[in-house]
């Protein structure tokens, strides 16, 4: 189970049945710990933001991280 924020509240995720991230199709894994997943686009600030942050969990081996490249801000971000 996953938890996402939504406006002011925490929402709990799960994947559908019979989805193994561990063998999802362009999911790489870093690091050891409790699991996340993030979707990112390597054009969004946000994203870049947010993954300094993760990348220092994982250095402390705090976080094992599953990420995802999808691009979905504009065109330019498939090049």
């Amino acid at each position: 189970m996953a938890k996402e924020r939504r406006g002011d509240r925490d929402v709990h995720v799960r994947l559908p049945p019979g989805v193994d991230p561990n063998v999802a199709p362009g999911l790489s894994w870093f690091g050891s710990g409790p699991a996340a997943i993030e979707i990112f686009d390597y054009n969004c600030p946000y994203c870049r933001k947010a993954f300094q942050s993760l990348d220092a969990m994982v250095a402390k081996r705090k976080l094992r991280l599953g990420l995802m490249d999808s691009p979905m801000l504009s065109p330019g971000s498939i090049r």
